[in-house]
């Protein structure tokens, strides 16, 4: 229709007044046209009604039943030494928002389209479930590719919220190649608005499709990623085909209506990426999920020092990311680069590795900087020594975050046991008021220790890292430092040889302590009956005196003077440093005497913390304890 027909020129009114009132009626129309089409498309995607959803969960208990019944019986017994800490804090995440039976798996919400292919799909093949770690069409449906995601909110979602929500959309935009947009111009867009509780559907489903995030409940940044993870296209961590390789379900302790909330799926249906299980995952249900018994877990980890990790709702963890970048090829066109200890090319930065947490670098050669005096790249021998939270065992601060990035000098795998006060704030996904009992062994020659103190107010840990002996299969009992005794100590000092009934020398093994000066010792050490005796044998190396300017050495717990670039004691002849006739360092042990208790426990902690100090050598790798800020 002609814009024209719709108004009568008023007699008198020129031909110019009939252009301009033309014109306005244009624009009227258009404004008209794009209210209309955006009142339209922002209706909220609707979700299956009540009924069908409860249909689909009943159909699909027939799959958990059929399993759980073709199981032994004794599953139970796995959870008979696992409760729940008396003083543990109650984990805050969707499930404990949500009245679980209104959505699909606690948290999903089912267009019509996604139930009637879920259906169809079930009359097809039986009970068994077509669920994801990443959906896949015609069930679920990814975002445009190089298109930003539009979103925008609804009115009942408070200001604070909103500042939550951009910061977990960060996160995602931060490690992956996906973009949002705010207020943006896409039809397929997300809302998010207040539908009182936390829920999203998975994937893309068409038009305007909500995300509730509830205030009070789901206000919380790492519930809100999970929340757009789902969006994105991920699925709860502990469904995937390899379940029962990593978790154990206690189907004694969960209501016969949630029992679909923990099936697994096939090899077949599963898009996994080939990714290990991630316990770790933003997506992971908490040890406690859907329990009757609330005093008793629903899940427990075959692993289980890992029984207490999962379930964070702190964000997405690096194995969420490197999901949904392969899910989108985020870096498939970017063109090789090497990346260590498990990164890949940066889905933002080709040029760069996107690096697991605790790790940096263009690389990931290099450990993440600490915020508080903690944390480096440190070479560990079989004497070992201890690493500990800020202020140990005063309380640490709030927000603390340490790095350490463990070596072992002779190649082998690393120990580190628990000792002493172990005190964090209690929480179900992170029960750690008490420390754990077993040794960690590394299976490689390094390990990264990674502390986050988020509440603060608690006095941290302490920890006993050695590297393990070349060829011995058993875990290493710490050495207690004030009991090794060096090829020079009196008799007096040791047990008779009878009582120590000590086993053969091992090779002299690791680097030299100490890189010039002929301060530095290499070890060797043996298997003995008792503490008391002489398990530890060391011997000088490394004589090429210091470059000139080294006053002192401060490694590897070792504090040691030079003069004229040897240590203390020594000659210098030409670039050699050489022991004198007794082979003792006299002025040494008189100058070590002098100290007292509190400069050398100074001392200890400054070599701790940052390596090396004063007119010392830059470390090289050579067996020396190195701060790096990266």
């Amino acid at each position: 229709m002609e814009p024209v027909g719709i108004y009568w020129r008023p007699e008198g009114m020129s031909l110019h007044g009939t252009r301009l009132r033309i014109r306005g009626t244009c624009l009227l129309l258009r404004l008209f046209y794009f209210v209309t089409l955006y009142s339209v498309t922002a209706v909220r995607v609707q979700k299956v009604s009540p009924e069908q959803l409860h249909q689909l969960q009943a159909v699909l208990e027939g799959s958990a039943v059929e399993k759980v019944s073709q199981q032994q019986s004794d599953g139970i017994e796995l959870f008979a030494d696992v409760r729940r800490q008396p003083g543990a804090h109650p984990s805050h995440n969707e499930l404990s928002v949500n009245e679980v039976s209104n959505y699909f798996q606690g948290d999903v919400d089912l267009s019509l389209t996604q139930y009637n292919a879920i259906t169809n799909h079930l009359r097809r093949t039986g009970s068994r479930r077509e669920k994801r770690k990443i959906g896949k069409s015609p069930f679920y449906n990814l975002w445009d590719r190089g298109k930003s995601i539009s979103y925008d909110f609804a009115e009942n979602v408070p200001r604070d919220t909103r500042a939550k929500i951009r910061d977990a959309l960060r996160l995602w935009q931060r490690n992956t190649c996906i973009r949002f947009e705010e207020n943006g111009p896409n039809i397929d867009r997300l809302e998010f608005f207040d539908g009182g509780g936390c829920s999203s559907f998975v994937g893309k489903v068409g038009g305007t499709q909500g995300i509730s995030i509830a205030t009070p409940g789901c206000d919380a940044v790492g519930i809100i990623s999970h929340e757009i993870g789902h969006s994105l296209g991920n699925f709860h961590e502990q469904a995937r085909p390899d379940q029962e390789q990593h978790i154990s379900v206690n189907w004694n302790n969960i209501p016969l209506g949630r029992w679909n909330n923990f099936n697994a799926v096939g090899d077949a249906q599963a898009d996994t990426y080939g990714l290990p299980y991630d316990t770790g995952s933003v997506m992971h249900y908490g040890p406690f999920g859907f329990a009757t018994d609330p005093y008793v877990p629903t899940i427990r980890t075959i692993e289980r020092s890992q029984q207490t990790t999962i379930g964070q709702r702190a964000g997405p963890s690096f194995l969420d990311y490197q999901a949904i970048n392969l899910a989108y090829g985020c870096y498939k066109n970017c063109p090789p680069i090497r990346c260590h200890r498990g990164g890949y090319p940066h889905p933002n930065n080709c040029s760069t590795c996107m690096c697991p947490e605790g790790l940096a670098g263009d690389h990931c050669d290099f450990v993440r900087a600490s915020n508080q005096e903690c944390g480096g790249v440190i070479w560990v021998s079989e004497q070992g020594f201890y690493i500990n939270s800020p202020y140990y065992p005063r309380h640490f601060p709030k927000g603390s975050e340490c790095y350490w990035l463990l070596r072992s000098v002779n190649g082998a795998p690393l120990s580190l046991k628990f000792d002493g006060k172990f005190d964090f704030y209690c929480e179900d996904t992170c029960d750690k008021s008490v420390a754990p009992r077993r040794t960690f062994v590394s299976k490689t020659h390094e390990m990264l220790v990674i502390m986050k103190g988020s509440a603060g107010g608690s006095q941290g840990f302490q920890a006993f890292v050695q590297a393990r002996a070349v060829g011995t299969p058993t875990t290493p009992r710490p050495v207690n430092l004030r009991k090794v005794v060096t090829t020079t100590a009196s008799p007096t000092e040791v047990a008779t040889a009878a009582e120590c009934n000590c086993g053969e020398w091992s090779e002299w093994i690791g680097e030299c302590s100490q890189v010039c000066g002929g301060c530095g010792s290499r070890q060797r050490t043996r298997q003995c009956a008792k503490e008391d005796c002489h398990d530890v044998d060391k011997r000088p190396c490394n004589f090429k005196a210091c470059p000139e300017g080294t006053n002192f050495l401060i490694n590897n717990g070792e504090f040691h003077i030079l003069w004229r670039g040897c240590c203390v004691g020594m000659i210098r002849s030409q670039t050699e440093c050489t022991a004198l006739a007794s082979g003792e360092n006299p002025l040494f042990s008189i100058i070590t005497s002098l100290l007292s208790s509190s400069d050398q426990k100074k001392a200890e902690r400054t070599n701790t913390i940052q390596g090396e100090h004063g007119g010392s050598l830059p470390g090289d790798g050579k067996g020396q304890r190195v701060w790096k800020d990266y």
